[in-house]
């Protein structure tokens, strides 16, 4: 088995208009600026984010089914029980983002990197994951029932009680970084992952 393949940096351009309007429906947000938005639970439903930067944010409980987003870089702020279900998250880095309960339900994750974030009972049901990377996130009682994983890393994570019934696995890896050492849980027999000792 190979080792799992490094996800591909977002390309987002170094000047962004800003953006600060809360319509959301159907809205393609390019090349764009948002910072400071409060839009709460806001219908987002289609909404495309591509080459944006997205700063402490507060779309908790959005409901934004079917958005596309594309070489995003978010920063802070909220997506505490958003609805992403059906979303396509392409190229793109979410850190220090506090997203507890955010459903990601038949989602597809392509080259996506988490760094610090906030993901407890998060539902990443049935989604497709391929190069992603969970560095130092929260996932305690995340659910990634019947969710496929290719060269998706986690490293020093919180997983204690996530659901892994039916998932399956292709060079990942679980690692915990303090150690070095994979993680020894009885999900290391569900995904083979890989260990560093």
């Amino acid at each position: 088995m190979g080792a799992p393949a490094d996800p591909v940096a977002p390309d987002i351009a170094e000047e962004l208009a800003s953006w600060r309007s809360a319509s959301l429906i159907d809205q393609e947000l390019d090349g764009v600026l948002a910072e400071g938005l409060a839009a709460a639970g806001a219908t987002a439903t289609g909404l495309r984010i591509a080459e944006s930067r997205v700063v402490d944010t507060d779309l908790s409980e959005a409901s934004m089914e079917r958005a596309v987003v594309r070489d995003v870089g978010w920063t802070g702020g909220s997506l505490a029980n958003a609805r992403l279900r059906d979303a396509r998250i392409t190229r793109s880095r979410v850190e220090a983002v506090w997203a507890t309960g955010l459903d990601l339900t038949r989602c597809s994750l392509d080259n996506v990197v988490f760094v610090d974030c906030r993901l407890d009972l998060a539902l990443f049901r049935a989604s497709s994951m391929d190069r992603v990377r969970f560095e130092g996130c929260r996932l305690k009682d995340a659910d990634f029932f019947e969710a496929s994983f290719s060269s998706v890393v986690f490293e020093d994570c919180d997983l204690r009680a996530a659901n892994w019934a039916g998932a399956s696995f292709s060079r990942s890896e679980l690692v915990d970084a303090s150690s070095r050492v994979a993680c020894r849980s009885s999900v290391c027999a569900a995904c083979a992952c890989r260990g560093t000792t």
